[in-house]
């Protein structure tokens, strides 16, 4: 048994269904915008510290002191990534 509704009300229903449908299509937007924002905020933080610790195992590897001038543009690199960490850490807005 179908409702009878008046023709009025049907719009006004049937106009209430594509709100609320176009207000799910943008809450699943949004859901998916914030997903890849944390997914490329923890790439980001994982390919510093794979770059970090790859560099730090150069210098282990040779017995360098960071402070030898022998292999200076890899231990400016490594200062400049801990600046970088430390940027990072001070500037994060979540």
């Amino acid at each position: 048994m179908g409702f009878n509704y008046h023709p009025l009300q049907e719009t006004q229903l049937k106009y209430f269904h594509d709100v609320r449908r176009q207000l799910d299509a943008r809450k699943a937007k949004t859901s998916s915008m914030a997903q890849r924002r944390a997914h490329l905020m923890r790439e980001k933080a994982n390919n510093y510290r794979h770059e970090l610790d790859r560099l730090r195992g150069i210098h282990a590897q040779f017995n360098v002191n960071p402070l030898q001038l022998q292999h200076k543009p890899i231990s400016d690199r490594i200062n400049e990534l801990k600046a970088l960490g430390a940027k990072a850490v001070d500037t994060i807005q979540d």
